[in-house]
């Protein structure tokens, strides 16, 4: 997906992690690509809105709803995460 001013990517803070409410800075060190392991593309199992984003049930609509609610957007998770790459609910391939 190529994005433009017309198209800017999808912006799903993670404001539930426990690593988002510290407040600390963190200096960049690098990239880090991960694969989680397991065959789900599914962007919707991994980051979900938080239930007070302004634009939650957009965002919804385009990355769909994780049934099991366990996406890394939990005060459960200790992960900070600045992408995923994944698909939507309408199959196509998007940056979160």
């Amino acid at each position: 997906m190529k994005y433009s001013k017309s198209n800017p990517p999808l912006v799903c803070m993670a404001t539930l992690s426990p690593c988002y409410k510290q407040g600390t800075k963190m200096a960049v060190k690098g990239v880090l690509w991960h694969s989680t392991g397991a065959n789900n593309k599914t962007l919707k199992r991994y980051i979900q809105p938080s239930p007070n984003d302004p634009n939650r049930e957009e965002l919804l609509a385009k990355i769909g709803k994780n049934p099991n609610n366990n996406s890394s957007n939990s005060v459960m998770t200790q992960i900070g995460l600045n992408a995923w790459v994944g698909t939507l609910a309408d199959g196509s391939v998007a940056t979160v």
